[in-house]
């Protein structure tokens, strides 16, 4: 097929007028501004209209989407989250798979093509055949009052993915944050996420509490954590900005999704080098700077934390 539009980006240097694609099987094999039909091509005029690429979502919640305007900013981010998990149980996988079906509308209809989405509740997957919009599930994993078989949750999730070959999805692993997760089961995601070459993603640290709460200081989110929680390892880290991170591509880069306003947030928890790990820092709002990258550490030391 030949898509002829008013224009097509092919770049942020490089825009052909008009625009050109050629699609051979799925796959775009050619894009320009002087293309003809092949014999026999079918040809699709779109004088109106300006070809792009998708964009991609590396941080999304599908299945909490009917939450939207039910919850107010509060006061801090520890009443924030009281009132999400008051809502939680009225979710049912029912709600939740709907959520997913109208949030992955509304995301194509904006132009949004890829979105990796947290998933807590896998029941919300059931009965689902496709989406509109490519969906990496990463299956998110808590071990603060009982260990989860990580291993055999993501072979559960690799046999419903194989039930439908036509559907947009792959699979990511997600231990939840710091806080509550072992570093033992950062390991081992991090493993299974190696072994598998699966997008990997976690929450760092997305607002002031949980930063002090990894610091060893004392914070209100810390009532909301099991009373015989024994984690001596939080306060062995500082982590001086908030956001989520998530890796798409295998040698990992970190994507970090933050409120930050400047590069210099990081600069602490970038200055251990090691070639192993990236971050990608997304430019400032309003900036037309490229993504700049950051290298820092991630020991896997045995006896040692998995995340620094």
């Amino acid at each position: 097929m030949l898509i002829c539009a008013g224009a097509l980006l092919e770049s942020t240097e490089k825009i052909h007028r008009p625009g050109c694609l050629r699609i051979d099987r799925e796959i775009i094999t050619e894009v320009g501004s002087a293309l003809t039909p092949q014999a026999g091509e079918e040809v699709l005029h779109l004088p109106e209209i300006t070809l792009a690429p998708g964009w991609i979502n590396l941080h999304a919640h599908l299945e909490l989407a009917s939450l939207h305007k039910k919850l107010t900013p509060g006061k801090d981010f520890t009443s924030w989250l009281e009132q999400l998990l008051s809502q939680l149980p009225a979710l049912t996988p029912e709600v939740r798979r709907q959520s997913i079906l109208n949030s992955t509308h509304l995301a194509a209809l904006s132009g949004t093509t890829s979105i990796l989405s947290i998933l807590s509740q896998r029941a919300a997957l059931a009965g689902l055949t496709s989406t509109q919009t490519r969906v990496w599930w990463a299956l998110e994993m808590i071990d603060l009052h009982e260990k989860p078989s990580a291993t055999e949750l993501l072979d559960q999730a690799t046999s419903w993915i194989s039930r439908h070959p036509n559907a947009p999805w792959h699979l990511a692993l997600s231990p939840h944050a710091p806080y509550t997760c072992s570093p033992t089961l950062f390991r081992q995601l991090s493993l299974l996420s190696a072994q598998n070459l699966l997008p990997f993603t976690t929450h760092l640290a997305e607002s002031t509490e949980e930063s002090e709460l990894l610091a060893g200081l004392d914070t209100p989110l810390r009532k909301l954590l099991p009373a015989d929680l024994k984690r001596p390892d939080l306060a062995r880290r500082t982590l001086p900005f908030h956001g989520a991170a998530s890796t798409m591509h295998y040698p990992r880069i970190l994507f970090l999704r933050t409120e930050m306003k400047s590069p210099r947030s990081i600069s602490l928890f970038s200055k251990k080098r090691m070639p192993r790990l990236s971050t990608a820092l997304p430019p400032t709002t309003g900036s037309s700077e490229n993504l700049s990258f950051h290298h820092f550490s991630i020991s896997t030391d045995s006896g040692r934390s998995w995340y620094r």
